[in-house]
């Protein structure tokens, strides 16, 4: 595993698991909600207001795509793939966001790994790739019912 900054390029690619994990306040779309504007056709999948889509939607990058704060994810923990979404940028209006926000305040920042599938975050490759985040970073790991902190320098 490898957690160096790099300048991997990369794009969302046929991937929009954000769109249905993550709240955008201007479009009234809650938590774990899809969102009204992906299309489902493989032809024209994706968002169908992208052009101008809010800016909620443009200004987030899970660090799948985004590969910053010393943390390059493997291919394999793309979100559509791993159905897990990493992030730092964790919005206010989310399921947890303020408890997170609390987390953050008393213990340091830290990516959060947020499950999309209910198991996802439970799978072996999914465990060893957070217990290897954990030696290096504060993780917060969200799920629909909890969330939950690891500590830096934490061995699991």
């Amino acid at each position: 595993m490898s957690v160096q900054k790099t300048d991997i390029l990369r794009s969302c690619g046929s991937c929009n698991v954000c769109c249905g994990v993550f709240a955008v306040p201007e479009l009234g779309k809650l938590d774990f909600h899809r969102c009204p504007h992906l299309r489902d056709d493989a032809i024209s999948g994706g968002c169908s207001i992208y052009e101008v889509r809010p800016k909620t939607c443009r200004v987030f990058k899970c660090l799948w795509l985004w590969n910053d704060h010393g943390i390059v994810l493997p291919e394999s923990m793309r979100p559509d793939r791993s159905g897990i979404v990493f992030t730092y940028l964790f919005a206010a209006e989310t399921l947890h966001g303020k408890a997170i926000r609390e987390y953050v305040a008393a213990n340091g920042d830290g990516p959060c790994a947020i499950e999309v599938w209910p198991g996802s975050a439970s799978k072996p490759e999914s465990v060893l790739f957070v217990a290897g985040l954990a030696r290096t970073h504060n993780v917060y790991v969200s799920t629909r019912e909890s969330i939950g902190f690891i500590e830096k320098g934490t061995t699991l």
